[in-house]
């Protein structure tokens, strides 16, 4: 969802009508409409709002010169289990054109090679990663898809993997014992169970919050990214400072849905791809903001020894020698293990992350304790692409104020798209606020945890239907300027 369909419902609350989106043609690159009606694709995503797929979607339409415009769908949802598995199949089976799902989908799918990518402390960096994908053992990984009949467009490093526990996991002898839930993927699991743990498969992203915070789960296998996005990180307090492995998107389409594109089509759908390879060269930043925004909610980071980095390794070494000894996954592994740098390796901590704990203001359910006043953001079009939201309104820098004063707030931005004020009440609820709208508009009330600390209010979505409003909220914490 873009900023436009929220704009939109504000306007609509505060009786500003046709401040939607314009009509009329799109124009190419070089500035004309296009003469055709443009040709639309339909990408099949496990993550439809994940930043590399909302990427490789602009960038479709980028160089396509307005002969085609995406649409990302989201019919294998992280809601059901085993989607990414079903979607794997589905593609190699024709039953869907084209797909965004990441690499450990394909060896549940019988793509085995794939599972060399799970193989613990090998692509510990995202250098490593990057540089691992670009050679050897990325060309026998499409080769391995367009075996399966499927037609390969890329092969995409994405966000390291972490633990996310309710202790820390630096020592061997912490995770003994530990229920903590992976995608589901055998080697995966071989992996924490080479570590002591108990992988629990079967629990889809929804629930993984709620496991968490009932104590059914001691941890997940996630990204600071996707803790962020699905608040885990309000139940458990640990993240690994170093990764079991590297999620790697693969981009995929069906051969008969790549015959159908011109040859013009097919040449945009590669570049495009291209430029979301190489658009991983931002994951290390991207990774490091998420991580301070964790570390500012009260996460902290697990950073082991090298002594201890070097037990936890070993501990797996019997899964990485399976998979050499795998007709399909040696070849694959062995290419991984040659890359430069491959290997253990702690990762960077952000300065936020080792600073002591924000006090946290809390306040009884009642009267509303967040400190009135008036509190500014600065937004820029990186920002934005960074979280993920792709568009003509998330290509602008933007600066967002609100203020709060006794239960009521206000909100507006600049530029406004001709919503000037918007805003309604709120209800504090210990460290939980409920927003509603005055009058009531399009977009139900929503919830979000916060935070105050040294002038900085942060916010953590809880019930919050519009992606929008995430971004606005948590996207980076509110400077108190009046």
């Amino acid at each position: 969802m873009s900023r436009r369909p929220f704009i939109t419902s504000l306007a609509a609350a505060v009786v500003i009508a046709g401040c939607g989106g314009s009509g009329g043609s799109t124009p190419n690159k070089a500035g004309s409409a296009p003469s055709s009606r443009p040709q639309t694709i339909e990408i099949q995503a496990t993550d439809p709002i994940s930043p590399e797929a909302t990427y490789f979607a602009k960038q479709i339409e980028a160089h396509s010169g307005g002969t085609l415009t995406v649409q990302i769908l989201g019919d294998y949802p992280s809601r059901e289990p085993a989607n990414e598995a079903r979607l794997a199949r589905d593609l190699r089976a024709g039953k869907a054109d084209f797909g965004i799902l990441p690499a450990r989908a394909w060896a549940p799918a019988g793509v085995e090679a794939f599972d060399a990518l799970q193989a613990p402390f090998v692509l510990g960096s995202y250098d490593v990663a990057r540089e691992a994908i670009a050679g050897p053992a990325g060309s026998a990984l499409q080769r391995a898809l367009e075996r399966a009949g499927v037609t390969p467009l890329g092969l995409v490093p994405a966000e390291l993997r972490r633990v996310l526990a309710i202790r820390p996991l630096s020592t061997l002898e912490a995770f003994r014992g530990l229920s903590i839930r992976i995608a589901d993927n055998d080697t995966s699991a071989a992996v924490l169970r080479t570590l002591g743990a108990k992988p629990v498969e079967g629990v889809t992203a929804p629930d993984i919050r709620a496991q968490l915070r009932t104590r059914r789960l001691a941890g997940a296998e996630t990204a600071p990214f996707f803790a962020l996005e699905n608040g885990y990180g309000t139940a458990a307090k640990h993240i690994t400072g170093y990764a079991l492995f590297d999620r790697v998107d693969t981009l995929v389409a069906s051969p008969a849905a790549w015959k159908r594109l011109s040859r013009g089509q097919q040449a945009a759908v590669t570049a495009a791809a291209r430029d979301t390879i190489a658009n991983a060269s931002t994951l290390a930043e991207r990774d490091g903001r998420d991580l301070a925004q964790l570390c500012r909610q009260g996460v902290r980071v697990a950073t082991p020894t090298e002594g201890q980095l070097d037990a936890l390794a070993d501990a797996t070494e019997p899964v990485r020698a399976a998979l050499r000894a795998g007709a399909a996954t040696g070849p694959v592994l062995k290419a991984l293990e040659a890359t430069p740098g491959a290997g253990p390796q702690a990762l960077y901590v952000p300065a936020e992350c080792t600073e002591p704990l924000p006090e946290r203001i809390v306040a009884q359910s009642g009267p509303a304790r967040i400190p009135k006043g008036t509190y500014r953001v600065h937004f820029t079009a990186a920002d934005f692409h960074r979280l993920g939201q792709f568009g003509n309104e998330w290509d602008h820098a933007m600066i967002s104020t609100t203020e709060f004063e006794d239960g009521h707030w206000r909100h507006w931005e600049k530029p406004d798209y001709g919503v000037p004020v918007v805003g309604g009440t709120y209800r504090v609820m210990g460290d939980l606020v409920r927003f509603t709208w005055v009058p009531e508009n399009e977009i139900p009330p929503f919830t979000m945890r916060w935070s105050y600390y040294k002038g900085q209010l942060t916010w953590e979505p809880v019930d919050v239907s519009d992606a929008g409003l995430k971004v606005l909220f948590a996207g980076r914490p509110w400077k108190k300027v009046g």
